[in-house]
């Protein structure tokens, strides 16, 4: 908590914003700009009073399962545990995020479908004519991560 010597206004938002802002500006960034253009448009909008406890909620649990990875990776070091236990991980966050996001009638969307690479060569499904979205873009991103993760567990087990 960071306040102001005279006039003792809080300024701890102000202060650690700044520090993700000149850690951003170092190189390596650890935000996305999709993420960060997203995250502007809630402002102002009707989530931006839910958004917070959103995110909190998910860096919690982020959190709790690196945690959890790392302690059942110390105890299973070497036994090629770990990418099954990331898959669960990205799976647990998605159900989670598909569970929060159909709590608001504004955010209901159909579930997606296994994506190629993980299904037995089944077809995607046409999505109906709808305008851009930014929830679109999103579970977008997550099916791309999903590959990702996938990928990089079924190079590390062969």
């Amino acid at each position: 908590v960071v306040y102001d010597a005279k006039t003792n206004d809080d300024l701890t938002r102000q202060i650690l914003t700044q520090i993700i802002f000149e850690e951003e500006s170092r190189g390596e960034a650890l935000l996305p700009v999709q993420f960060l253009r997203q995250l502007i448009g809630f402002y102002g909008g009707q989530m931006q009073g839910v958004l917070p406890s959103y995110l909190e909620m998910s860096l919690a649990n982020f959190g709790r399962q690196q945690e959890q990875f790392a302690s059942q990776m110390g105890r299973a070091f070497g036994t090629g545990a770990g990418a099954t236990l990331m898959e669960d991980a990205a799976r647990a966050n998605m159900a989670m995020f598909e569970r929060a996001m159909q709590m608001f009638p504004a955010f209901t969307y159909p579930r997606a479908e296994p994506t190629p690479a993980a299904s037995d060569d089944k077809a995607e499904p046409a999505r109906p004519p709808e305008a851009p979205h930014a929830l679109d873009e999103m579970r977008r991103q997550m099916d791309e991560m999903r590959r990702q993760i996938e990928k990089l567990a079924g190079g590390k087990s062969k």
